[in-house]
């Protein structure tokens, strides 16, 4: 975060702040609350408050869960932020944390039954979240209809079963209605039951694949699609990342025709009696006339005489000879090894800025 500001700020022709970052993160003795009575250690307002406004907007919407509490605090005029915060959490009569609020909302039950007199109150948060960035995420459940034209301009879509068609063509069509920009939607395992689809199913799911604004679109890792839904994904509209279970899909989806698409991600390419080096030639080979800038592969703990972090070694550098090149990336919680991200560059695209994954391989 600290570069982005910097660069801002050398852009406006101001001076680079020493202190941004440590405003913003210094621990203090009690943990932040939602209550709009706290009041933290105040930085030096001539660090953050002489900023121009774009660049404090900037700010908030690179803040984290944990310190955009203490963000409003420090500076005055984004009071409104964790006022309008503790406002909606209110509401709900149950106790929220920041991080259950910014900079996602995470849509349960009790946001269903928020009364109408008060459900301005989200909207109006919805707008804050909105503005720096933000964004929901929902899934197919009784009532959320009511709430989504309430909910951020951006929202995730988690579509969990399909046992009710008849319901889950509403949800779709809410969703439609609202005119949101899907930053994501996930199939849940359950949904294709197994690849066994009848064909009412797929006509409707291909019916809202080829109309809901999806930026990125993920199938839950070892299941079965049908082809059927995967010769119609190039008709996506605006789909710019795809995630794959095998590697054998790929066959099926007109990647050259997606347009937009520029990431591709598959769960399981390291399978079969094919060597490695023949299934990353595949990989390239997949890639090569279409507009994809990313792939990002899942290695096996182990697989044939291979260990994960063997194979990885092998694999980065046999992608090394078709001008992939490999950067390290951390991310907590997740085995170094377990992902491999593959970058390339383009004519059309000399730079790239890669989701937050393990290891990045640039071209």
């Amino acid at each position: 975060m600290p570069n982005e500001v910097n660069s801002s700020c050398k852009l406006h022709q101001m001076p680079r702040p020493k202190s941004v970052n440590r405003s913003l993160t210094a621990p203090s003795r009690t943990a932040p609350s939602m209550s709009i009575n706290s009041a933290p250690a105040m930085p030096s307002r001539s660090t953050l408050e002489s900023m121009p406004p774009e660049i404090l907007d900037q700010i908030a919407s690179l803040v984290s869960s944990g310190d955009i509490v203490r963000l409003c605090h420090a500076i005055r005029s984004f009071k409104y932020i964790s006022q309008a915060m503790f406002d909606f959490a209110r509401v709900l009569n149950k106790p929220l944390k920041p991080v259950d609020l910014w900079p996602r909302i995470k849509v349960r039950t009790n946001l269903y039954s928020i009364p109408p007199s008060t459900r301005h109150l989200l909207g109006m948060y919805s707008r804050i979240l909105s503005k720096h960035g933000g964004y929901a995420t929902v899934s197919k459940s009784f009532g959320v209809e009511a709430i989504l034209g309430d909910l951020p301009a951006t929202i995730e879509v988690l579509v969990n079963n399909s046992k009710s068609l008849s319901v889950t063509d509403e949800f779709f069509e809410a969703v439609h209605k609202a005119k949101k920009k899907i930053k994501e939607l996930s199939f849940a395992e359950k949904y294709f039951k197994n690849g066994q689809c009848g064909p009412i199913l797929l006509k409707m799911t291909e019916k809202w694949l080829s109309k809901l604004p999806i930026h990125e679109l993920r199938f839950p890792s070892r299941s079965k699609v049908p082809i059927q839904i995967l010769a119609v994904l190039h008709l996506a509209p605006m789909l710019g990342s795809l995630h794959l279970p095998f590697l054998k899909d790929c066959a099926g989806v007109a990647l050259s025709e997606c347009k937009l698409l520029r990431k591709l991600s598959i769960s399981d390419v390291f399978y079969g009696r094919k060597s490695p080096e023949e299934l990353v030639q595949q990989v390239v080979d997949i890639v090569k006339e279409t507009k994809i800038q990313q792939v990002e592969v899942s290695l096996p703990r182990d697989w044939k005489n291979f260990v994960r972090s063997d194979l990885k070694d092998l694999v980065s550098a046999l992608f090394l000879q078709h001008g992939w090149h490999e950067q390290h990336k951390h991310v907590e919680g997740m085995d170094k090894h377990q992902q491999m991200n593959l970058i390339r560059r383009s004519e059309e695209q000399t730079h790239f800025v890669p989701e937050s994954r393990d290891v990045v391989c640039e071209k």
